[in-house]
C-alpha cells in the first residue's frame, strides 16, 4: 500500500505519542512493539489528534491509511502463511466472546479450502469504530486468522490483502 509521505510523518507522529504514553506509564522503561499496538487498540481520536494535529483534517479513509501504516510499522497483521506462493494459512480454534491469544494450538489450512472471510467486530471500545477480529471458515468450522485484534478503521485493509492471497492460490 503507498501512502503519501505526509501520512508516514503522520503514522510516526501517533507512533512516537503512543510510546511516549506508555513510557510514563511504566517509569520510564521502553514498551515492546506490542505493547504500543494494544495501546492503539484503545486510543481515542481526540488523543491521535493531540499526537499528530494532521489527523483532526483527515477523512476516514486517509485515518484507516494512516492507522493501517501505524500497524504495519509494530509488527504488521500477524497472518502467518506457508509456501511460495502462499499456500497455507495458520489459523487458531475461534472461540465465541473471547478474543484471540497466542497458541501453541494452531493448525495450517490450505488457503483454497477457505469459504469465508469474515471480519468480525468484537465490541465498541476504541473511539475509532471499535475493535475486530479476522475469521475464517473452512469445512464449516471458524477460526482466527491472526492472533491480533483490529481496529475497526484497519480490519478492511487486512481482509482484502487476506483475499487477495486467497485468490492468489486459486490460480
Amino acid at each position: 500500500m503507498s501512502i503519501p509521505n505526509s501520512y508516514l510523518a503522520t503514522a510516526q507522529l501517533i507512533i512516537t505519542g503512543l510510546q511516549k504514553q506508555l513510557k510514563t506509564m511504566l517509569d520510564d522503561k521502553e514498551p515492546t512493539q506490542d505493547m504500543v499496538y494494544n495501546q492503539l487498540l484503545y486510543t481515542q481520536r481526540a488523543t491521535l489528534i493531540e499526537m499528530a494535529p494532521a489527523v483532526s483534517s483527515m477523512s476516514e479513509q486517509v485515518i484507516a491509511k494512516v492507522l493501517s501504516r501505524v500497524m504495519t510499522e509494530l509488527g504488521g497483521d500477524g497472518i502467518v502463511v506457508h509456501g511460495s506462493p502462499a499456500s497455507w494459512l495458520q489459523v487458531t480454534s475461534y472461540i465465541e466472546d473471547k478474543l484471540p491469544a497466542a497458541s501453541e494450538d494452531y493448525r495450517w489450512v490450505h488457503l483454497s479450502s477457505i469459504q469465508q472471510v469474515i471480519p468480525k467486530k468484537t465490541d465498541n471500545g476504541a473511539g475509532l469504530g471499535g475493535r475486530c477480529v479476522v475469521l475464517v471458515e473452512v469445512g464449516g468450522k471458524l477460526f482466527y486468522a491472526s492472533q491480533r485484534v483490529f481496529i475497526a478503521a484497519t480490519v478492511e485493509t487486512v481482509v482484502m490483502a487476506l483475499l487477495d492471497q486467497i485468490t492468489a492460490s486459486r490460480v
